[in-house]
């Protein structure tokens, strides 16, 4: 039947035809698209129809066998476009096959596997005991290695800790011992310092023997000096032979003693 002639009854003897030659399990989804597809095409080709139809209504003064070669190459064209879209909507629906397949296969698997451990944990309960004490297991060994990293690093911090100890102790020891030489100069200076306080002691009392020995050698010169300007006016009531008194200075006594000064 022409594409211009009753259109809808065109329309769906090719649609039977169309889905009698291409029958397949298919999922409701994949059928409503290759439906949509297919009214698309057929619209098309209709409309196409149709307006060639009503364009050869309006040249009727064009000669039968134009008309005729003009209907054949559109006729021609529009089974290449419908051939083309065909072929595109096989290799779509192929595609959408395998993918389905491909799918099921998918859900299938993952089924059997869904009920095969079922039926397992069914008839091995202890199965389940052992895997509730591998999920514990887990967590205490996370909670082991958690415990294990923190005590990492509180150990390096205490290495650390300990290597600034060692340089402290060391350092303390070098003070320690500057402190000790320290104390002994000081020592030292202390007992340097007493003996110099007990030397200028004795020097001190010397110094005032002596002051006290010169003030009294100044007196006695004093009283020889007056005595002996007294004498030289009554030289002659003295009699020649008498004997001098002989001077004698306390210094050449002896009668004191010169410090000793102990070396520095």
């Amino acid at each position: 039947m022409s594409p211009r002639l009753g259109g809808s009854k065109w329309k769906e003897k090719n649609k039977k035809l169309f889905l009698s030659e291409h029958s397949w399990p298919c999922s409701p989804s994949c059928y409503t698209k290759l439906i949509v597809s297919y009214r698309a095409a057929c619209g098309w080709v209709v409309r196409t129809g149709c307006v060639t139809f009503s364009q050869g209504l309006f040249h009727q003064e064009v000669q039968p066998a134009e008309i005729k070669k003009s209907h054949e190459l559109e006729k021609k064209s529009l089974e290449d476009l419908l051939s083309e879209k065909q072929e595109s909507l096989e290799k779509q629906i192929t595609d959408l096959k395998s993918e389905n397949e491909a799918l099921n296969e998918k859900l299938k698997s993952e089924e059997q596997k869904r009920l095969s451990r079922e039926k397992a944990n069914l008839k091995n309960p202890q199965i389940m005991y052992l895997e509730q004490e591998l999920e514990s297991l887990k967590a205490v060994l996370e909670i082991k290695n958690e415990k294990l990293h923190q005590q990492d690093v509180k150990l390096m911090k205490m290495e650390k800790l300990e290597d600034n100890n060692t340089a402290l102790v060391d350092k303390l020891k070098r003070c320690q011992q500057e402190n000790e030489e320290l104390k002994a100069r000081i020592d030292k200076h202390i007992a340097i310092s007493r003996q110099l306080s007990n030397e200028q002691a004795t020097l001190q009392e010397w110094l005032e023997k002596e002051s006290k020995v010169n003030k009294r050698l100044s007196m006695e010169n004093e009283e020889l000096l007056w005595k002996l300007h007294n004498g030289d006016l009554c030289g002659s009531d003295r009699s020649p032979t008498s004997p001098a008194i002989p001077f004698q200075s306390p210094r050449n006594s002896g009668s004191f003693p010169s410090p000793s000064v102990s070396p520095r």
